[in-house]
Parts: structure tokens; sequence; C-alpha cells
């Protein structure tokens, strides 16, 4: 994992601003930091066994809009209060109330629409 400053976004000033409006800066994450790699489909990465949030260094472009970068942080984020469980022997990594939380993201549809451009690479 790269250091949180990155060419055009430093992560850990995102974090704490995220943190402190939506999460009453109870989110708490040890390692926050760019990916090695630039890919373009694993986007962000919670890992709760060494409590740290991975964003794909893919973001830190001059080209990528702030709140495209704040929502994948925030979504990584809300991996922290809503663990994964389970439904029988399935794994349920997005439930019903994560899913609800995302929504909460001021650009959620935006940012929804942006990655699904990117993705299609219209974008």
């Amino acid at each position: 994992m790269r250091p949180p400053r990155g060419r055009f976004f430093h992560l850990r000033e995102i974090f704490d601003d995220l943190n402190r409006r939506f999460f009453q800066g109870e989110i708490r994450v040890q390692l926050l930091g760019w990916s090695a790699a630039r890919s373009r489909t694993v986007l962000g990465h919670y890992d709760a066994a060494h409590s740290s949030i991975t964003i794909s260094r893919w973001l830190d472009s001059a080209g990528t809009p702030r709140y495209l970068v704040e929502y994948v942080v925030f979504h990584e984020m809300l991996h922290a209060l809503y663990p994964v469980g389970r439904n029988g022997h399935r794994r349920v990594v997005h439930s019903a109330e994560f899913r609800a939380a995302e929504r909460r993201f001021p650009e959620y549809e935006r940012a929804r629409r942006k990655l699904k451009e990117l993705s299609a690479g219209v974008g």
C-alpha cells in the first residue's frame, strides 16, 4: 500500500472529512492508502483484519472528480460499520442496511452514474 497522499487527492483528509460529516468521528482505520497497482476493477477495499482501507491508484488522477474518490472512500468506510454477514451459506457483503446507508452519500446517484461510464470506457 502506498501512502495516503497521492498526486491529486489526499486520502487521509478525505477520510477525516467524511468521518466527521457522516460518522461522528467513530470510524477507526489504522492504515489508509493508495493501492500499488492501478486497478480499474477493484476501486477500493476494506480489510477488517488489518483495519485498513486501500483505494485504487487509478482514481488518483486529474480527470477524476473529487466526489467520486469521496464516494469510494465512503463506501469502504461503511464496511467498517456493516461487517460481512451470512444468509445460510451465502456471504452478504452489501446488506440492505449497507445499501440504505450508502444512498445517504450526497452524490450517490452521480457517483454511480460516473462509475458506470468509466467501466464502459465512456468517461
